[in-house]
């Protein structure tokens, strides 16, 4: 259990790092599709660097940081599976800790899921208009915000009316 919180530590600096890059960098760009390639992009390095292991002819300082940052979490682990817990001291910290993460993964899904859910009800229902390039242009009778997703752009009745084709082309 050592080694999967070892990498989900690296895994979270890593991509703590390139978001930083990337609010510092890219987050001004209006490229929303080059935005969205970089991010998954990084999201994937992020969980590819931790598992490349480097290795030096002579000992390298980082490299000490490094093996005695993955000797403390074995060690902890060592220590919390073959030696009794002192009575009424039943506390993990890496146990606690993987917990939170999960927890913290559960709760986003949660809300992912929701939010899918809620787009998928907003693109289902309401009346259908198809627009040039294969757009299919969703008018609704609540008050939303007007947004575009994948093939569709979704805009309530009173903002088509107003200013409807200005929307429309930002969308496209």
């Amino acid at each position: 259990m050592g080694e999967i919180f070892v990498y989900i530590l690296k895994s979270s600096l890593c991509l703590a790092i390139f978001y930083l890059f990337f609010k510092l960098m890219l987050c001004r760009e209006t490229f929303h599709r080059f935005n969205r390639i970089v991010l998954l992009t990084l999201f994937t390095i992020s969980l590819l660097i931790p598992l490349i292991k480097i290795t030096f002819n002579h000992p390298v300082p980082y490299s000490e940081l490094t093996l005695n940052l993955d000797y403390l979490i074995s060690m902890a682990e060592v220590v919390t599976e073959n030696s009794p817990a002192p009575a009424g001291n039943d506390f993990n910290i890496v146990a606690a800790l993987i917990i939170i993460y999960f927890s913290g993964a559960a709760v986003t899904f949660i809300f992912s899921a929701i939010s899918f859910i809620r787009m998928f009800l907003l693109l289902s229902h309401g009346r259908r208009q198809i627009v040039n390039e294969g757009y299919i242009l969703i008018v609704h009778q609540k008050q939303i915000s007007p947004f575009s997703w994948m093939k569709y752009i979704v805009i309530s009745e009173n903002d088509l009316n107003e200013s409807g084709n200005e929307i429309v082309l930002h969308e496209l």
